[in-house]
């Protein structure tokens, strides 16, 4: 037996495949309003639509991602000895998950290491030798938009793996691709029912119900200022209702809020008039001892109202 690092076969990555279990996760999670209360009591409070709009931003997709993979390691030997006709493959271990930085031309890719009876891995190259080498003529020759960069022919392969003894690397990884390739009519499907990688995922998830929590909170109080700005100043100021939001998303950050009173999220500035988009073009209207005292005017009264006991 010898233990070899290469590539998870037959796993194509999560984008655009099947191996994606976000989607179905979160239908299945926000398919029955009474249920998804039960399971996340923290959330109690929280308006249903606004859960619906913004579940995905609590979800840590990676930890679920990284369930499936390790159930696709556990089972890779076991698929191979029964679905594949290769019982020289002994066993697996996962390493690490790749992802690409842009999904336009790769995919998620996985480190593992693959026990493997060599003897068994040869006999079974050397009695098929003709598709192996269909295989790599059709995988490995570069053509326009694509160079290889792996030969594409069984005496090349033996003679950089020294006759199929040294296969670390892509060499393990692609050969078990042709075995799955030849043996099995969809083995990207095969794997994913044979493995059942929802289960890993559903169970590994991470939810940050907090993280929902704290945009809630923030979103709360950005259209509760927003509201105050409009009913108390819009019309008083000449200024149009967009405007009044500008403000509001100047000083509060749904992304990231920090809501203690010491920050005083609400709290307009001079700067947010001068600088902020459309709303530069109030500060030509009124000079500045009069822009300074509408300032402090609308502060004074966010203070004094409901929405200044909110931070």
């Amino acid at each position: 037996m010898k233990q070899i690092a290469t590539y998870l076969p037959v796993f194509t990555g999560f984008y655009n495949t099947i191996f994606d279990e976000s989607d179905s996760f979160i239908e299945s999670e926000l398919q029955d309003e009474e249920s998804f209360r039960s399971h996340y009591p923290d959330l109690d409070h929280i308006p249903w639509p606004f859960i619906q709009e913004n579940f995905w931003d609590c979800i840590d997709g990676r930890s679920g991602e990284i369930g499936v993979v390790t159930q696709l390691v556990d089972n890779i030997a076991r698929f191979y000895q029964d679905e594949c006709n290769a019982p020289f493959i002994l066993g697996a271990r996962y390493e690490r998950m790749n992802s690409p930085r842009e999904y336009n031309f790769a995919n998620d890719s996985v480190d593992c290491v693959i026990d493997v009876d060599l003897d068994g891995l040869k006999r079974y190259l050397k009695e098929n030798e003709d598709d192996f080498a269909d295989f790599l003529r059709r995988r490995y020759t570069s053509c326009d938009g694509f160079m290889s960069h792996y030969p594409n022919t069984v005496e090349e392969w033996r003679e950089d793996t020294e006759d199929f003894n040294e296969l670390d690397g892509h060499y393990l990884g692609s050969i078990l691709d042709f075995i799955a390739d030849r043996e099995l009519d969809d083995p990207v499907m095969d794997l994913y029912y044979y493995a059942e990688p929802h289960e890993a995922y559903y169970n590994s998830i991470e939810i940050k119900t907090q993280s929902l929590i704290d945009n809630w909170r923030a979103e709360d109080l950005y259209d509760k200022v927003a509201a105050f700005i409009e009913e108390h100043w819009v019309h008083k100021l000449g200024w149009d209702e967009m405007w009044c939001y500008v403000i509001a998303s100047e000083r509060l950050d749904p992304k990231g809020p920090d809501l203690s009173k010491e920050k005083r999220l609400y709290l307009i500035t001079e700067d947010d008039l001068k600088d902020c988009g459309p709303l530069s073009r109030v500060t030509s209207r009124y000079d500045e001892p009069v822009l300074k005292r509408m300032l402090k005017e609308i502060n004074e009264e966010i203070d004094n109202s409901h929405v200044g006991n909110l931070v």
